[in-house]
């Protein structure tokens, strides 16, 4: 459907009485001494292009409420057909579950503590003092085990001197007493060589039990030396021992640390799941409700549908010869009830509909026009007429195309002055079938419509019929064939 709104209609049916009146019996020019023009003087205005289509108030979404998990309703606060604003609570849910869900994760939290506390109490590396002060010891023994085997050689040294002086001394002494038999030797020298030979062998009997002791008391050492390495062993054997269950015992707190974080995030995931209530996402009104107070609510089904009554925009079928001349973006004038809001076209569809019966057929393109429907008024459902503006041009030199002649590639009009028919060279920057935008005149140029008869340098006189003035707003369809009377053209899509 098409419509064209034109403010030079008048002009159409003054044209179209008067050209068939003064020029319907072609008279010799010779016979015509005044030719009678209309004229219209040459005015700034605003052209527009439009295109009218019927159009319906839709709604494009539609929200669905779900929950995650089941959930008993404890309260539905709104039925079928109730308005609400986003924000508003749909349901609430029993929170027996839920108070339950968040004990345990305080549970679980102390638990974590506890854990942590145990790696706190791990934390420092077993002492080893006692095996350090342990192996010190060995090191003194040891020592000591060094000086008496020094000491026993020093014994063993001395004890084979001793043995040979006594030795010496028991030869001299038999020396001696020979002497003494022939008196060689005083007595005296025979006691004395004696008396040498008794105190070596006393003395080699103390170095002996000297050695003797120093053996006794290695001994010792040895085995306290043995006995210190094996207590040794043992402390080392304690630490490692000790080291191992502080490493485990602070490896199994972190398991036992990441299994309980596990556990939280499972119960926190549940937790969001179990939710206190449903708000609506959405200013709307309710078309289905599915919830029951007092009865488990599943997640097979939704609980609700809002529709949003922010998301309004309107759908129009707009015929295949005018679809070329819509653009995404354009501006649309929505009319209901004498109430004009102002759109936009914001989607065509690439897909045409054709539509046949009774012996017509006509191909059609949806489009789709958004609007700010908070402040429109609109409802899902209401038919509003759309007038899209297909081009616009403002401060426009309007004339009539009907006053518009060629002469081989340059267009031109005539003009009053004077009393006399006066060509003007024109450029045409835009037209439609009845209206024609130019270049080339100066405002208040007497353009003269009915020169079909007329010649440039011809005189004419003005009728009592001159039209003043253009329309501020002047719309004209590209399509829309010229007519002498009112009738728009086109016509609706038939039913």
């Amino acid at each position: 459907m098409k419509k064209s709104i034109i403010g030079l209609l008048i002009i159409v049916l003054g044209i179209s009485g008067y050209y068939f009146l003064l020029n319907g019996n072609k008279k010799n020019e010779k016979e015509v001494k005044d030719n009678k023009v209309i004229v219209i003087p040459v005015r700034e205005t605003e052209f527009k292009n439009s295109i009218t289509a019927d159009g319906k108030v839709e709604l494009k979404n539609e929200e669905e409420i779900f929950i995650n998990k089941a959930l008993r309703v404890e309260k539905v606060n709104f039925e079928e057909d109730d308005t609400v604003k986003a924000g508003d609570i749909l349901i609430t849910f029993d929170e027996e579950e839920r108070n339950d869900l968040i004990r345990e994760i305080e549970s679980k939290k102390i638990q974590i503590k506890e854990q942590n506390l145990i790696i706190e109490n791990n934390k420092f590396e077993t002492s080893n003092i006692d095996i350090e002060s342990q192996k010190l010891e060995m090191e003194n023994i040891k020592k000591d085990i060094e000086n008496i085997k020094n000491n026993l050689i020093l014994a063993k040294l001395s004890l084979e001197n001793l043995n040979k002086e006594l030795e010496d001394a028991k030869k001299e002494y038999e020396v001696n007493k020979e002497l003494f038999e022939i008196e060689g030797v005083t007595i005296t020298e025979l006691n004395n060589s004696k008396n040498t030979v008794n105190s070596l062998s006393e003395s080699i009997k103390q170095k002996e039990n000297e050695i003797n002791s120093y053996k006794k008391e290695l001994i010792q050492k040895n085995d306290e030396y043995e006995l210190s390495n094996k207590k040794l062993i043992k402390l080392q054997y304690d630490y490692k021992k000790a080291e191992t269950v502080r490493k485990n015992t602070i490896k199994e707190a972190n398991y036992a640390i990441q299994r309980l974080e596990l556990d939280i995030a499972t119960l926190e995931e549940d937790l969001e799941k179990t939710v206190k209530y449903i708000a609506s996402p959405v200013d709307g009104t309710i078309t289905e409700n599915n919830a029951t107070e007092n009865f488990m609510a599943s997640t097979d089904t939704y609980l609700m549908k809002i529709a949003d009554i922010n998301s309004q925009i309107i759908t129009a079928e707009v015929s295949a010869e005018d679809i070329d001349n819509v653009k995404v973006g354009q501006d649309v004038i929505i009319t209901f009830n004498d109430k004009k809001t102002l759109g936009k076209v914001s989607k065509i569809s690439s897909v045409a509909t054709t539509v046949s019966g009774n012996g017509y057929e006509d191909v059609y393109v949806e489009i789709e026009v958004t609007y700010d429907s908070k402040t429109a008024g609109f409802r899902p459902g209401y038919s509003v007429e759309l007038e899209i503006v297909t081009s616009k041009i403002e401060n426009a030199k309007v004339v009539s195309s009907f006053a518009i002649k060629k002469d081989g590639k340059n267009n031109y009009v005539l003009v009053y002055n004077n009393g006399e028919a006066q060509r003007k060279n024109i450029k045409i920057i835009e037209k439609t079938k009845k209206i024609s935008v130019i270049e080339g005149l100066e405002i208040g140029d007497k353009v003269i419509v009915n020169s079909a008869n007329i010649k440039a340098g011809d005189k004419v006189v003005l009728t009592d019929k001159i039209i003043s003035e253009i329309p501020k707003n002047t719309s004209q369809d590209d399509n829309e064939e010229p007519g002498p009377g009112p009738g728009l053209g086109g016509g609706k899509r038939p039913n």
